[in-house]
């Protein structure tokens, strides 16, 4: 075919056009290429990636929120946490060591003492499950238990009542540094009711209020008895 023979085409939207003017990989298709069924299957193709996309932030965004850890280590709801006998407030801690396995602190406030169970797993569920990718499979690990009490008058601010947590609790929203792996804190707080979550990826010098909570974790962990659970 000469180079300025007129083509038209549904490649060339049917307007002519001079050979030398159409795309060499145009001019390579065989005239009984089937277009259409590649063209059919390749939009499925991106359609079941963007749905596994989705489906993947959707499971890391109950990661994040602590609510995939509760379910894979076995814990009750704070809801439920919160009916427990003599228990005026319920809240868990949440350490996120990169690489290593979660550690989950659960707290219940009573009326003159404050009791702390912690769980963790030999194995970590984000990398047991969250970056396996899809399908999903179960979380199995042995899980390791402490359990200690503090009085309130031996725990440090602002562990000594359950009004003087919640007003701090509250106060520090979530937060993220630019730091690669690191350690991230989750913090579960029941408050009339509904569960409020918040996540501090990393927080740094500029992230006071998250900061200092993390600090008062680890020392009310420490006098509890349980200090091994921020060893990592």
């Amino acid at each position: 075919m000469r180079p300025k023979a007129q083509y038209r085409s549904k490649w060339t939207n049917y307007e002519w056009r001079s050979v030398d003017r159409i795309p060499r990989f145009l001019r390579l298709i065989p005239p009984d290429y089937k277009y259409e069924d590649e063209l059919k299957e390749r939009r499925a193709e991106i359609a079941e990636s963007r749905l596994q996309a989705e489906r993947q932030a959707e499971f890391y965004e109950t990661y994040v929120s602590g609510e995939l850890i509760e379910s894979c280590y076995g814990l009750e709801p704070l809801e439920k946490v919160a009916l427990d006998p003599g228990v005026v407030g319920a809240a868990r801690f949440i350490i996120l060591p990169s690489r290593k396995s979660e550690r989950v602190v659960t707290f219940r406030f009573g009326a003159k003492s404050l009791s702390l169970e912690g769980v963790v797993g030999e194995a970590s569920v984000f990398h047991a499950i969250v970056d396996a990718g899809l399908p999903r499979r179960p979380y199995e690990s042995r899980l390791a238990r402490l359990q200690g009490d503090l009085g309130y008058s031996d725990a440090p601010a602002p562990f000594t009542s359950w009004e003087t947590y919640v007003d701090r609790a509250v106060d520090a929203p979530s937060c993220r540094s630019f730091v690669l792996d690191g350690v991230g804190y989750g913090q579960r707080v029941l408050v009339k009711g509904e569960v409020v979550a918040v996540r501090w990826s990393n927080p740094g010098r500029e992230h006071a209020r998250q900061t200092a909570l993390v600090r008062a974790y680890r020392e009310c962990l420490r006098k509890a008895g349980m200090g091994e659970l921020c060893e990592f």
